[in-house]
């Protein structure tokens, strides 16, 4: 089983393109403290932010996230 990177996740309410606020979730990476956000806070919607973690990680590597 590969190693897991642990993040943080949150809930947060990021403005619409409307200026209307969305409930969203904010991921932190505990190794490099990047951090990316998705509109959504449903399971699908934390998975798209540990996607989206991994592809910007700022060191460019391909670490597996989980927030557990």
């Amino acid at each position: 089983m590969p190693d897991l990177t642990r993040c943080t996740a949150e809930r947060v309410d990021l403005p619409g393109p409307a200026g209307e606020t969305i409930p969203s979730t904010r991921i932190t990476c505990q190794r490099c403290q990047h951090v990316v956000e998705c509109f959504g806070q449903r399971g699908r919607s934390v998975r798209r932010c540990l996607t989206k973690l991994q592809d910007e990680c700022p060191r460019r590597e391909k670490n597996q996230y989980t927030t557990k």
